[in-house]
């Protein structure tokens, strides 16, 4: 993908390179998007002024497949179960923020909106390779694989005994996403929430309890997730996401680390609940002041009942074959 880069004569204005790093480049990371594991956490872009001034960026990229594998021969057959290519989904995200009293100068006299940010990330999500009829679940035809996109205001509040916290306000705009064209997805509405506190630092060693938690609602034009009516659409979601941040500054090859338990609940039109539950830990390595490369592993599975479904069948507690290995590349700009 670096080849795209070889033509600067096209990276003249801001407004394509953003369109450009969403779309060819494996570098990602934002605070709201598709990826929610916390090793592809902002927390540690650089603050300095970015090569667009006052608009800043993340981006972040992550390629993952379940473990469940089938036999090595048929390891490259697109007709074969559990093949190299099965399961095998790339996520990115890009996140731009701009400060909301710049973009709006009446606002600098309030310092509520001081620091405050206009941000927009954009989501893009597809299978690697697949055949034609599971891409078009992703996708419009096989390349226009973009979902939802988010546009909002976020901030940090004041910090108290060395609680670091940030929320964001959100509007999501359905209109890229082939998903929610099936759900007749009107408008959503969301807000995000997210903490750090350090529970012991010393000069070399740090560990921080890190918390996200998400919520999301929308305005749809039917009931149903698909045309059939055997699917139904959530009426809101919550996610949850709670663990441990470990760092060691003393030598560059060991990663920071995280360990973090997440949950997801939901209702859809017949007020029946669902459950996502699942572990996870991530290794994050800083190869330069603004890339790092992240590895990840994820257990866990639905509870009780699918979502979007009309009844539970074959729901596993901590679902082995649901379990998925990860790894990505991180970007701040």
């Amino acid at each position: 993908m670096r080849k795209f880069f070889l033509n600067l004569k096209f990276l003249k204005s801001s407004s394509f390179l953003a369109l450009f790093l969403c779309i060819y480049t494996p570098l990602a990371m934002s605070a709201i998007g598709s990826i929610t594991d916390p090793g592809f956490s902002s927390e540690e872009a650089p603050s300095e002024e970015s090569f667009f001034g006052s608009l800043k960026g993340s981006a972040r990229t992550k390629m993952s497949r379940s473990l469940r594998w089938g036999s090595w021969e048929d390891s490259f057959s697109q007709s074969a179960k559990h093949n190299l290519f099965d399961t095998l989904l790339i996520k990115m995200d890009l996140s731009l923020s701009y400060p909301l009293a710049e973009s709006f100068s009446a606002f600098e006299r309030f310092s509520a909106f001081k620091d405050m940010l206009l941000f927009m990330t954009v989501s893009y999500r597809r299978p690697v390779y697949d055949v034609p009829r599971n891409i078009e679940k992703y996708c419009y035809k096989s390349y226009f694989c973009f979902e939802e996109v988010n546009i909002g205001v976020s901030d940090s509040l004041l910090e108290n005994y060395r609680l670091e916290s940030q929320y964001s306000v959100y509007l999501t705009v359905p209109m890229t996403s082939i998903s929610s064209y099936y759900k007749m997805k009107y408008l959503g509405l969301g807000a995000f929430f997210r903490t750090a506190y350090p529970f012991f630092s010393e000069e070399r060693f740090q560990m921080k309890f890190i918390s996200s938690h998400f919520f999301d609602t929308a305005v749809y034009g039917s009931r149903y997730a698909n045309s059939y009516g055997s699917k139904r659409n959530d009426i809101f979601s919550l996610f949850n996401q709670a663990g441990l941040r470990f760092s060691y500054k003393d030598r560059a090859f060991i990663p920071v680390a995280f360990f973090y338990f997440s949950h997801q609940f939901a209702l859809d039109y017949k007020l029946v609940p669902f459950h996502l539950m699942s572990l996870g830990c991530s290794a994050v390595w800083s190869t330069a002041k603004r890339l790092q490369i992240v590895a990840g592993l994820s257990w866990g599975g639905d509870i009780f009942q699918h979502e979007f479904s009309s009844r539970a069948t074959d729901v596993d507690f901590f679902n082995a074959d649901e379990t998925s290995v990860s790894g990505g590349l991180s970007y701040s700009f």
